[in-house]
């Protein structure tokens, strides 16, 4: 089973750690559209075991082990998910051989992160790649290996339905995707006048936008207020809330999907070169 809510929270303190300078390379990787998607190492953090054995003793308040950060570059945009359950970094190693993704027991950040943040252009995304130890004694370089997918596409179809009433079981029929009011009314928190919650038995990594209008056909203003997925086997359940800053009855929901959505695989072999 398989549940996220809104937005993993993950350390963003890049170059934080103990280390002076490094020295970046970076690799490309063109796709078949013959954009080049370019890798560059972006941060550091290198954290030791809390002193003493005393947790309140760490280093950053973060858990023991080395994290990097590597920027996602793709110039034509496109990027829409990271796909964490198929990414995989295969190894993480400094220049001495040491594991470094090997867990020392304690409770620490995963891997790969679930959900990075995407920019808003599509073009670029942070993926910290952590590891549960620390670097050898005069490792001056270490090493990321693996592979990050991401689902990626450009090209949009648009749909509306028009005068959908504002209340809890009413269908959206708007495009491919099957999606029901689950609830409306006042949110629980936040000052707007109205949360619509959106139900799917599908992910919606396919919709590109979401615009809500009132009866003139003017857009309300709204904005992402929550969301969850939960996934067991091959049954979805998805909801996505969304405030909106006018109270209305009636509402016209239109909704835009990408239409070449595909799985763009990028290989990674990225070596961070340490100025100690």
């Amino acid at each position: 089973m398989v549940l996220t809510c809104g937005r993993s929270i993950f350390y963003r303190s890049l170059f934080a750690g103990l280390i002076g300078a490094f020295a970046m390379g970076s690799s490309a990787v063109a796709d078949d559209a013959g954009s080049k998607t370019e890798l560059t190492p972006f941060g550091l953090r290198v954290v030791p075991k809390a002193y003493d054995g005393n947790d309140m003793m760490r280093a950053f308040n973060a858990f023991e082990g080395t994290s990097v950060a590597i920027l996602v570059h793709q110039p034509n945009g496109g990027l829409i998910t990271f796909d964490s359950e198929n990414s995989k970094i295969e190894s993480f190693t400094d220049d001495k051989g040491k594991d470094l993704l090997k867990s020392t027991g304690d409770f620490g950040m995963p891997a790969i992160p679930m959900s990075p943040d995407i920019s808003e252009d599509g073009k670029a995304v942070i993926i910290e790649v952590n590891g549960g130890q620390t670097p050898s004694k005069g490792a001056t370089s270490l090493n990321v290996k693996g592979k990050l997918i991401f689902k990626a596409a450009t090209q949009k179809k648009g749909y509306t339905h028009k005068d959908i009433e504002v209340k809890a079981d009413a269908k959206v029929e708007a495009g491919p995707i099957e999606m029901t009011i689950g609830r409306a009314g006042k949110p629980e928190w936040g000052e707007e006048p109205l949360e619509i919650v959106l139900q799917a038995k599908k992910r919606l990594d396919e919709v590109a936008s979401i615009r809500f209008l009132d009866s003139d056909g003017k857009e309300i203003e709204s904005s992402v207020s929550g969301s969850m997925t939960m996934a067991f086997g091959d049954d979805v359940s998805v909801e996505r809330s969304y405030a909106l800053t006018k109270k209305v009855d009636k509402v016209t929901i239109e909704i835009s999907y990408w239409t070449d959505m595909k799985d763009l695989e990028i290989p990674v072999d990225l070596t961070f070169s340490l100025g100690l």
